[in-house]
């Protein structure tokens, strides 16, 4: 079986859309006292789920930490989506975002791809 070529979102006509939007990150966002910073990384497939998450601090002061970080990862794994497009097919592709979480925010303010 040839080993599947992930594209960057910035290579396909039309990128992922979310089918579900991530509901536990709100649960998440209400659970926080202070404002917490991430990067993730999805590989969405051909067929709209994910293959791989990866979350990681991004440094600041509130960076996420053991748990919490698996709580993220957890969230986004219930995640569905409509697939990227390119030239009408659907193809696997990355997807970064870069994730604010605020207490006081809602979560679509926080939630901005880096692509």
């Amino acid at each position: 079986m040839p080993e599947l070529a992930w594209l960057e979102v910035w290579e396909v006509d039309e990128p992922p859309q979310f089918l579900v939007a991530p509901d536990e990150l709100d649960a998440l966002a209400g659970a926080l006292g202070h404002p917490v910073r991430a990067l993730v990384s999805l590989r969405i497939g051909s067929d709209g789920r994910l293959a791989e998450i990866d979350v990681q601090a991004d440094g600041s002061d509130a960076a996420p930490r053991g748990a919490l970080l698996d709580a993220l990862r957890s969230a986004f794994a219930g995640l569905a989506f409509l697939p990227a497009r390119r030239d009408g097919r659907p193809v696997p592709v990355v997807q970064r975002w870069r994730l604010a979480i605020d207490p006081f925010v809602p979560l679509t303010l926080g939630l901005r791809p880096l692509d």
